[in-house]
């Protein structure tokens, strides 16, 4: 290849970089999946560490929403108040319990219950396991939460474990990692 092929070689690779900036896109993507597993699944901290759930606060939780039939037992364990009247919800000492009842993970905090949250912050289906952040342009996208009910949430579980959606160091670093070899793969090729 002559010195004028190569430099057009590299001039519609980087064309090609300007129009489409494939290697950021694949480092993005990959990075959105993997920090979306560690939170929503794997209940994981940037920091690497479990979050766990430490509240006793009792909650009565109603039939609306739920996952299973609940028994309608109140906090002495009776369906029915002293007056003759049916509980129209269920009592649990924590949300811990209302998980473990209901066949969900207990052990540690994931951040799933419906998948809503999860599913307004990748920007996919609740039932979905991919990750498809926002393409703002060429060179941003983003991960955000688009809902009120998940704003708020998040404005709440926020402030009792810190920015749980934060990237790791681990998962930055793969991020300049993938964007490299991507990069490295174009201009070796």
């Amino acid at each position: 290849m002559s010195p004028g092929e190569y430099a057009d070689k590299l001039r519609s690779q980087l064309d090609d970089l300007k129009r489409n900036n494939r290697p950021f896109q694949l480092a993005v993507y990959g990075t959105v999946a993997e920090s979306c597993n560690r939170i929503f699944y794997s209940g994981v901290t940037a920091s690497g560490s479990q979050y766990q759930y430490n509240d006793t606060t009792p909650l009565y939780v109603s039939e609306a929403r739920q996952k299973a039939v609940l028994t309608h037992k109140g906090k002495t364990g009776k369906s029915k108040f002293k007056d003759g009247k049916e509980h129209k919800t269920t009592y649990f000492k924590s949300y811990r319990e209302l998980r473990e009842k209901q066949g969900l993970e207990a052990g540690f905090v994931n951040w799933t219950y419906y998948g809503d949250l999860k599913s307004d912050y990748t920007n996919s289906p609740p039932q979905s396991n991919t990750a498809v952040p926002i393409k703002i342009n060429l060179n941003w996208y983003e991960s955000r939460l688009n809902r009120p009910a998940n704003l708020e949430k998040y404005t709440h579980l926020s402030k009792r474990y810190g920015d749980f959606l934060n990237v790791s160091p681990q998962e930055e670093t793969k991020f300049y990692d993938v964007l490299e070899k991507q990069l490295r793969a174009i201009f070796e090729a």
